[in-house]
């Protein structure tokens, strides 16, 4: 889970993954769903790591699946995809959205 940056203007949004290898976008304070970000290409078991880079454009995920995606945040399409050689726990994007760390656990 992480929450946007954008909370100078009033605007509390929040990313969730989740088991069933969808993203989540949710505005916090109405309580609603805003988008669900899960495709063909997406995901294919659960996401562990959810994060909006610095202008919350983009929303970069890391799951069970061994992917690293990046979405772009208005069209809920996928700008960028990486497999990785586990299961992804965690994944960041630098702030100019250049750099992408992920870090993994293999199944031994």
């Amino acid at each position: 889970m992480a929450m946007s940056n954008n909370n100078v203007k009033n605007i509390y949004t929040v990313v969730l993954g989740s088991v069933n290898s969808e993203v989540q976008v949710w505005d916090l304070i109405e309580g609603k769903l805003l988008k669900t970000l899960k495709n063909d290409k997406g995901h294919k078991d659960s996401v562990n790591s959810v994060k909006f880079n610095l202008d919350d454009t983009k929303i970069i995920s890391g799951g069970q699946d061994r992917q690293v995606i990046i979405w772009d945040v208005s069209t809920g399409t996928i700008e960028q995809q990486k497999s990785h050689t586990g299961f992804v726990n965690n994944a960041v994007i630098s702030g100019d959205n250049k750099i992408i760390v992920a870090d993994s656990t293999t199944d031994a």
